[in-house]
């Protein structure tokens, strides 16, 4: 009997020592971050037992300090370790928060926003990878789903870049069209004049259907059917039953010919001599010449004189 209360008593203190262990490791980091001190805790070593605190702690210091990078590699370096299932989404969400704090709204642009969606993208995989969120939202995680829910909205404000092209059957571009861009509900959304630049817009929403409309065609082409594109979930365009991926998800337009624009030419009438499409032209009556006439009874004839030479004699 005595061991085995023996046996207890040192089960006991190893239980203790765990817990002194990794109080004293991390105590002295948490009272530091809580006084607004964010430096490396050099205690982290005596964490042996749960070393995955250490890592978040650190990365939790570098994301103070703004260092959102070196606070992502230690958020990492804590998913490397086994932890309990809440405490694993907890440093997901500080690495999604890293992942997405450099991101400036007011510094987007149609040149640079596909880009930053793609960030927002990334964020939401270290969020369900576990499935502390789902794209359903059925996550296990109230805060790790309210967080990815919350990048949706993002996402769908921003809305995605579309670029338009307008071209002839060869490829070359056409300036001089009017173009609509339409939402789901038939309303102009962008109306522009084409010309040899592509023209650039955003907010298309994802999951959406929109339509180019040509409401007036450069000289010499026909009027082009409508192109009903829709925006994926990726930010691909896909219309006409193919995905078109390129830099601003390009859609391109294209006119033919009109023939129907050539008027046919006048053609001459041979039996009518005053015919003004007759190439000889009507007959314009010459009056006869009459020698008599002098350059006196010509009224509106001046008559220069002849000057004299006024050197020497020739």
């Amino acid at each position: 009997m005595r061991k085995v209360i023996n046996a207890l008593w040192v089960l006991l203190v190893l239980v203790l020592m765990v817990f002194v262990v990794n109080y004293a490791s991390n105590e002295s980091m948490i009272k530091a971050y809580n006084n607004g001190i964010y430096e490396k805790n050099n205690l982290a070593v005596l964490g042996f037992t749960e070393p995955y605190i250490s890592h978040y702690n650190q990365g939790n210091n570098y994301f103070q300090q703004g260092y959102y990078d070196l606070a992502i590699e230690e958020y990492e370096k804590a998913l490397d370790y086994s932890m309990p299932e809440e405490t694993e989404c907890m440093v997901r969400i500080n690495k999604v928060l890293a992942i997405t704090a450099p991101i400036d709204k007011k510094k987007i642009t149609v040149h640079n926003l596909m880009d930053n969606i793609a960030i927002l993208r990334e964020a939401e995989e270290v969020l369900t990878e576990n499935g502390c969120a789902d794209e359903k939202g059925k996550g296990h995680n109230k805060d790790a789903q309210q967080l990815y829910d919350d990048i949706e909205e993002f996402i769908d404000e921003l809305g995605v870049v579309v670029k338009f092209v307008k071209t002839d059957e060869e490829g070359r571009k056409l300036s001089g069209a009017t173009i609509q861009i339409l939402d789901e509900e038939g309303k102009v959304m962008y109306e522009y004049e084409t010309s040899d630049t592509p023209y650039l817009e955003k907010g298309f929403r994802i999951g959406r259907t929109y339509t180019m409309k040509e409401t007036k065609a450069p000289q010499g082409y026909a009027t082009a059917d409508d192109v009903v594109f829709t925006i994926n979930k990726d930010g691909s365009v896909t219309y006409e039953n193919k995905d078109k991926k390129s830099d601003y998800n390009e859609v391109v337009m294209i006119d033919k010919k009109d023939d129907s624009t050539s008027e046919p030419q006048p053609q001459p009438d041979p039996s009518d001599p005053t015919d003004p499409t007759d190439p000889s032209g009507p007959d314009v009556p010459v009056a006869p010449y009459d020698p008599t006439i002098n350059v006196g009874d010509r009224p509106n004839i001046t008559v220069t004189p002849y000057e004299y030479y006024d050197g020497e004699p020739w």
